[in-house]
């Protein structure tokens, strides 16, 4: 019937009432312990290996997830509700050791960026370098949103300056940064055991990840992440982009990645595997290999 709005399934409702029902226990578990629920969030921008470092992190047995949610984060209250979406989905309650993971990759997701710097949170901050991750976005997000170049470029510079800023709100000791190349470059394994200490695991964290329900439907939407192993880089994508906007995209990395440096209890490195990247930005040749340059006038130059 027109207009008629259909109820929820039985299942859906049992699943509501069980987070109804979580959410007022653990508050009450957790004053009556004087016990503060650790929280892990991954601040990154889309296609800089977020939903990879998320299966990483979930390798784990005391950190727990559910991909990438895309929920708000308006006060303290939305890291409970964290811990009963995970538990309301793995259909488990937690342990006092466990922890709970999430990645944000949109800017309207915090509402609040105190809830980033409340003491129950650990922050990892992940980005990539200008080439591999525009042209990633412009053929991922072209693909599947219809973005263009110049809409991926906008996202991937504002993105970068607000987790600058993010950077800047947090108590240093408590937050790591990192790139995409040291994530699956050649010394990642150095890299994943700078992680595992900074998060206190007892085991370090390698290259292998279990495959969930939601791997390839939420967060990252290739076949890659579904191989459950960290696997060999693509080639860059050619990017229809100016020098020039490459060239803001490239300072915008490098403010954010020295940011990081700077603000992060273990930071990005340089020389690594992200200084190719902005190496072939730089070098007259590759740039024509990997970016279709257009004149002022907008035409594409052959």
């Amino acid at each position: 019937m027109s207009g008629t709005r259909s109820r929820p399934s039985l299942a859906a409702r049992v699943k509501l009432a069980v987070k109804g029902t979580l959410l007022p226990v653990l508050r009450l578990g957790d004053r009556w312990t004087g016990r503060q629920r650790g929280t892990v969030l991954v601040l990154a921008h889309m296609r800089s290996g977020s939903t990879l470092l998320q299966h990483l992190l979930l390798s784990d047995p005391t950190l727990w997830g559910r991909g990438e949610r895309n929920r708000r984060y308006a006060s303290v209250d939305d890291l409970d509700r964290l811990v009963v979406d995970v538990c309301a989905f793995h259909r488990r309650l937690p342990r006092v050791r466990d922890r709970f993971v999430d990645q944000i990759n949109h800017d309207p997701l915090v509402a609040s960026e105190d809830v980033l710097a409340h003491p129950r949170v650990r922050r990892i901050f992940l980005i990539r370098e200008p080439i591999g991750a525009l042209g990633s976005m412009i053929h991922v997000l072209g693909k599947h949103y219809a973005w263009t170049p110049e809409q991926c470029l906008d996202y991937y510079v504002a993105r970068l300056g607000t987790l600058e800023r993010y950077a800047r709100q947090a108590p240093r000791g408590t937050q790591m940064g990192l790139t995409y190349g040291e994530l699956v470059g050649t010394e990642r394994h150095d890299v994943l055991g700078r992680l595992s200490r900074f998060l206190d695991l007892e085991d370090e964290l390698g290259d292998a990840y279990p495959i969930f329900s939601f791997t390839g439907r939420s967060g990252d939407p290739g076949a890659t992440i579904r191989g459950g192993r960290i696997a060999p880089r693509d080639a860059p994508r050619p990017i229809e982009l100016t020098k020039e906007q490459v060239g803001q995209a490239q300072e915008a990395f490098r403010r954010c990645r020295d940011t990081l440096a700077e603000c992060c209890v273990s930071g990005p490195d340089l020389p690594n595997q992200d200084a190719v990247g902005i190496e072939k930005a730089n070098h007259p040749v590759a740039l024509e290999a990997l970016v279709r340059l257009h004149s002022s006038s907008g035409t594409t130059r052959r």
